[in-house]
């Protein structure tokens, strides 16, 4: 039922579909870039280049950083981040790190430049000598602090190239199907609105209000359950709504008392209910067919 309401409200509301067909349009046009070789880059990748930028350029001029110094990210990215991280490095001939973790356990992204050694460097070289005299081997090789003028240039290329990729809007940390999935429920709580405000003259963001409804329609299940099986509660038990709340929004078997009744998203707190029938006096004949003939 939650399923067959669902279906109805989009095909109601077209501006829905158009969203989903919008973003569709959006994701294929993403794609047709990347096959078209044109970088584009959603939100998430762009902060991951920012960060790799400014760790580029704030080490430019320092050779001699160029082995100790780390851009660390905690990994928590998807697979397409994860991805980009792996082209981006490729492209900037950067050294990427997946399996290191922080005091915390957490695993990281580390980030070093090339020809960066991850092990320490030995406190003393060979037979006593310091590291990086001549009088003994030493665990790295000597290099040039001179930036190379040819490297440098090709880095400047590949970061303009992705500074000037076009960013598009893509929720970080969401895939279109959870932005959609969101749009859905905040347009059919739209749609609540408008019915409980049309229908039933009541607000579907008043607590109280909603309550009572929700008791009323409960007890009318109640008492239907009691008269097939037991015979009638309350002869004077009336609902005095015109509508029923929505069954949108998923729903479960809860068994309540002796009767198992349907719970719904908009039915809230049905487990602690608790129902009291009068049984009154029948009403006569005549009485009966006024109470069932139209107004």
């Amino acid at each position: 039922m939650t399923v067959w309401e669902r279906e109805v409200f989009e095909k109601e509301y077209a501006d829905v579909n158009w969203f989903k067909g919008k973003q569709s349009k959006h994701v294929q046009e993403m794609e047709m870039a990347r096959k078209r070789n044109k970088l584009v880059l959603p939100q998430a990748q762009r902060h991951i280049f920012d960060q790799v930028q400014s760790f580029v350029l704030g080490h430019r001029g320092n050779p001699s950083q160029y082995r100790t110094a780390t851009l660390t990210m905690p990994n928590t990215f998807p697979a397409r981040e994860r991805k980009f991280i792996s082209t981006l490095a490729e492209d900037l001939h950067l050294s990427v790190s997946w399996d290191e973790y922080d005091e915390s356990d957490q695993n990281l992204v580390t980030w070093r430049f090339p020809g960066a050694v991850d092990d320490l460097v030995p406190e003393s070289g060979v037979n006593g000598e310091e590291p990086g005299t001549n009088g003994g081997e030493t665990e790295w090789e000597d290099v040039d602090e001179e930036e190379d003028e040819e490297s440098r240039a090709a880095v400047d290329r590949v970061l303009k190239k992705y500074d000037q990729a076009p960013v598009v809007n893509d929720d970080e940390g969401e895939g279109f199907d959870a932005r959609y999935e969101r749009s859905i429920t905040e347009k059919m709580n739209e749609w609540k609105r408008g019915y409980y405000k049309g229908k039933l003259e009541i607000s579907f963001d008043n607590p109280q209000e909603m309550g009572d409804l929700v008791f009323r329609y409960v007890e009318g299940l109640q008492w239907v359950m009691h008269y097939y099986y037991s015979g009638v509660a309350s002869w004077g038990w009336f609902y005095n709504y015109h509508y029923a709340p929505r069954i949108s929004g998923g729903w479960s078997l809860f068994h309540a008392v002796w009767l198992m009744i349907l719970v719904c998203a908009d039915l809230h707190g049905v487990g602690e209910m608790s129902f009291e029938f009068t049984l009154g006096t029948p009403f006569r004949p005549f009485q009966q067919l006024m109470g069932v003939l139209p107004i």
